[in-house]
């Protein structure tokens, strides 16, 4: 490698990992703040971590982005990834091309390429749920492999494992069961698709 510099800013707790190339920290970290340390961490070849404290972007994360915020991690083989900031928010191992905006304890799962986490808190994309989206809200999840689901925010909403490319636009306690495949639930409260009901519209209420 010839002409590529790392560039560390901040906390003296900063660090790049030796064998990293062309990655910045811009600032940040710190040995002790209110008696808890906070280093800022980068092992994945041009990469970005902006700030903040205790955040990380893991091995194979390469061209990976976190702008700030703390304790939030771009873990393992996650090439290519976006986490904006934020608190204790993942993009989990080797969910590519993936982004995560911000918010408290969201997690965009393992394999999960492409997906998109808006915020909120507590919400989650699960295990190989390729090109899902979650726009916000709180406590809501996409299950696994449920490739090409939407799910608009809300809270406590659901759209259970092996629902292809099925809609849940918002509202409270709504659930579209497993295989409920190409299935639209619009919002209100306490709603239910059925298991193995594809291709269904429910509108709210």
């Amino acid at each position: 490698h010839v002409g590529i510099v790392n560039v560390v800013g901040g906390s003296p707790a900063n660090f790049i990992t030796p064998g990293t190339y062309g990655s910045v920290i811009g600032g940040g970290g710190a040995v002790s703040y209110f008696g808890y340390s906070g280093t800022n961490s980068v092992a994945a070849d041009f990469s970005f971590l902006g700030g903040g404290e205790a955040n990380a972007i893991q091995t194979g994360a390469a061209v990976s982005a976190l702008v700030g915020g703390d304790y939030n991690s771009i873990q393992r083989d996650a090439y290519a990834s976006v986490l904006v900031g934020g608190e204790d928010n993942v993009v989990a191992t080797n969910a590519a091309y993936a982004a995560l905006v911000g918010g408290v304890r969201n997690t965009v799962g393992v394999d999960a390429w492409e997906s998109f986490l808006g915020g909120g808190s507590f919400n989650s994309i699960g295990v190989s749920a390729s090109e899902a989206a979650l726009v916000g809200g709180s406590k809501n999840s996409i299950g696994a492999n449920a490739y090409y689901a939407f799910l608009g925010g809300g809270y406590t909403n659901r759209i259970e494992p092996d629902c292809l490319a099925a809609v849940l636009a918002g509202g409270e306690g709504n659930l579209i069961n497993p295989y409920a495949s190409y299935s639209v639930l619009v919002g209100g409260e306490g709603n239910t698709i059925e298991r193995n009901t594809s291709h269904a519209f429910l509108g709210g209420g």
